[in-house]
């Protein structure tokens, strides 16, 4: 059994000067990611999430990136 989860994620400003094409190109090599959406507010991302085991992994994953304020 498969479980879902969205994350907000929020980038550090630094790594927002080339439109997320890096972001992007980093969290699309994650294979549990689904979805990522440029929102507005208060978090920069929400990614969707499928993972077959527990999601603590997948969000160390994210937490390991760099570009995670």
């Amino acid at each position: 059994m498969a479980i879902k989860a969205y994350f907000m994620v929020n980038v550090a400003e630094k790594f927002c000067q080339n439109g997320y094409r890096d972001i992007f190109r980093d969290l699309e090599a994650i294979r549990e990611v689904e979805t990522v959406e440029r929102v507005s507010g208060g978090c920069d991302l929400l990614v969707k999430v499928n993972a077959p085991i527990r999601m603590i992994f997948v969000a160390n994953k994210l937490l390991a990136k760099e570009w995670v304020k």
